[in-house]
């Protein structure tokens, strides 16, 4: 999971959370571990590289890894995950907007 996460390739970084997503659905033991991965992964210099090349899908891959994290140590109501990262998208979308406009 830690390569796909890391790997500043959309569609692999979806294959990881749906790997932690498998997991939590499964109950294994590795759930904590894979959230932990998860949440680290933004910081890491693999995800600075790609945020330089490509800031939006970084930015919108950031927020899709962490809400589906938040929720695999939640209830793993994934329609919810899914919800709160179209919300932080938008939300990043107007935010993104607004400092345009103030320029």
């Amino acid at each position: 999971m830690r390569g796909y996460l890391r790997s500043g390739d959309e569609r692999k970084v979806v294959l990881a959370v749906d790997h932690l997503r498998a997991n939590v659905d499964q109950k294994t033991g590795a759930v904590a571990a894979l959230c932990r991965e998860a949440y680290g992964v933004a910081g890491t210099s693999e995800w600075e590289r790609w945020a330089e090349r490509d800031r939006a899908t970084a930015s919108r891959m950031e927020h899709y890894v962490h809400a589906f994290a938040q929720e695999a140590q939640g209830d793993g109501d994934w329609l919810r995950a899914y919800e709160a990262y179209q919300r932080m998208v938008e939300f990043e979308e107007y935010r993104q907007a607004r400092l345009r406009d103030a320029e």
